[in-house]
């Protein structure tokens, strides 16, 4: 008798696979587990790491980051519903007892709208100054701030510890160049920065922009860029034809023989002499004078000269 072939596998599981069930209401996420004493013991012993009331960590008054995204920040409290927080904030005590946080704002926030009421922090003695060079850093390697904020913790670390643009490059481990472009951002005028901010311009357009020294022009050409949405190349050549308009005319060199008749007369009159031509027979002959002595010797000298 032949054995009949085992049924091959389906490939997938029908129209069920291709067309997602309708949902239950899901179920409120449980609470996170919460350690008991002896493994919160043990991690204070190897790591440093607290479990605390969250109502005794609040955020630092100094601090790189001044604006939140929330959506970001709502997709985070998801998570951490579901899956508890998996990173320790690092803090520093403050003089009430309580822990200001040092990295992990964001993740804070989202941890008080999931309900938690403890959380892991990393106990870190350090100072205020110290403390934001490291929340500076964190939110850097995070990408986590706008090229605004950190052109504005870079001059907060400038102002504060006296840093030169070098050392706060090797302080947050960026290039040199880096840090002295992002300050350059902060002179923007306000509009144009709330563009940056609004991400309706990039960095590459507002760099260009600081091309032009008049804020006016700066603003039309902003204007222009979002309007049009003109890539940083065209603004480039923008910027270079808004200054083209403005440089004045040079004014042809003078020739050397008249050169040569004005330096003849400063050696003569003993003082300053500017020839300058309008066309090839009109111009003006300007004599400077210091003194009323020396104004009464030139006027002597050309008067008698000119009755000879």
């Amino acid at each position: 008798m032949t054995k009949k072939a085992p049924p091959k596998k389906a490939l997938g599981r029908g129209l069920s696979a291709l067309i997602p069930e309708k949902k239950a209401a899901a179920a409120p996420p449980p609470p996170p587990v919460i350690p008991d004493e002896q493994e919160i013991h043990a991690a204070q012993a190897s790591e440093s790491l607290l479990w605390v009331n969250i109502n005794i960590v609040h955020p630092s008054e100094v601090q790189p980051r001044t604006a939140i995204d929330e959506v970001r920040l709502e997709e985070l409290t998801e998570s951490i519903r579901e899956k508890g927080l998996l990173s320790p904030l690092i803090v520093r005590s403050d003089d009430a007892g309580g822990y200001v946080i040092i990295a992990g704002e964001r993740r804070w926030r989202a941890c008080r709208r999931a309900g938690l009421t403890r959380i892991p922090v990393l106990l870190k003695e350090t100072d205020e100054l110290e403390a934001f060079e490291l929340a500076l850093v964190e939110n850097i390697q995070r990408e986590d701030l706008s090229p605004l904020e950190e052109a504005e913790s870079y001059r907060h670390l400038i102002t504060s510890r006296n840093y030169q643009h070098d050392e706060v490059a090797q302080r947050v481990g960026k290039n040199r160049s880096t840090v002295s472009n992002a300050l350059r951002l902060l002179r923007l005028p306000t509009d144009i920065k709330g563009l940056l901010g609004e991400k309706r311009l990039s960095v590459g357009h507002a760099v260009a922009l600081l091309g032009l020294d008049d804020e006016a022009e700066m603003l039309d050409a902003a204007a222009q860029i979002v309007q049009k949405g003109l890539s940083v190349r065209a603004t480039e050549k923008l910027v270079q034809l808004k200054k083209a308009k403005k440089e004045p005319r040079k004014r042809p060199a003078p020739p050397a023989s008249l050169v040569e008749l004005q330096d003849n007369l400063q050696t003569t009159l003993g003082t300053r002499v500017k020839i300058k031509t309008r066309s090839s027979e009109k111009g003006s002959i300007t004599i400077d004078y210091y003194t009323l002595d020396q104004f009464e010797s030139l006027y002597k000298f050309l008067t008698r000269e000119a009755k000879r």
